[in-house]
This record gives C-alpha cells, sequence and structure tokens, in this order.
C-alpha cells in the first residue's frame, strides 16, 4: 500500500513539472489561455497531496506561472473591453456628423 501511494507521489510530480515546463512554453507563444490550463493542471495535482507536505504548496516558479497567465488575460480582456468603448464611442460621434451633414445639406438646399 505505501508502495502505492510512492508510485502515485512520483506521478503527481512528474505530471506537475511537466505542466509547469509546458505552461513556460506557453507563455513563450504567449498562449495564455493555454498556460492557464496548465496551471490549473498543476493546482490541481498540488491540491491532492497532503497538505502537510511540501509539495502541496506552489513554488515560486509555478506562483510566478500562475500570475503571469492570468494578467496577461486579464489585461486582454481590459485592452478589449477598452477598443470596444473607443468603438462605440466612434460610431455615435460618426453618427452626429452624419445628421450634422445631412443638416447641412438640407438647410444648404433651401
Amino acid at each position: 500500500m505505501e508502495r502505492d501511494a510512492a508510485i502515485w507521489k512520483e506521478k503527481g510530480i512528474r505530471a506537475r513539472k511537466e505542466s509547469c515546463y509546458r505552461a513556460k512554453l506557453a507563455e513563450q507563444s504567449q498562449r495564455y489561455e493555454d498556460m492557464i490550463s496548465l496551471v490549473n493542471n498543476i493546482i490541481e495535482i498540488s491540491s491532492n497531496t497532503e497538505p502537510t507536505e511540501p509539495e502541496a504548496e506552489l513554488n515560486v516558479e509555478e506562483r510566478n506561472l500562475f500570475s503571469v497567465a492570468y494578467k496577461n488575460v486579464v489585461g486582454k480582456n481590459e485592452r478589449h473591453g477598452v477598443l470596444s468603448k473607443l468603438y462605440v464611442q466612434n460610431m455615435k460621434n460618426m453618427k452626429k456628423m452624419i445628421y450634422m451633414l445631412d443638416l447641412y445639406q438640407n438647410i444648404s438646399k433651401k
């Protein structure tokens, strides 16, 4: 039984290291959504270990990967929101300009 636990622990450590490596690759290729899923795998693996074991917490490198992934995804969403607002504002201004041009043309015809 202890042997089985040791095997599962080794598999968990190996899977955690592989997810960490793949998250670094995802960061280098700026695939932050993929990076988030890999970091979530790391968190899931660490949550399945006993709380008293050192593997139960994220190490510095894993915390940094977590931070980079979420900051980039949130930042991307914020940039998208700002661009959407600018687009809507410019469309409103365009409608005003078109209205003003039509009004000007109507006045100049009379």
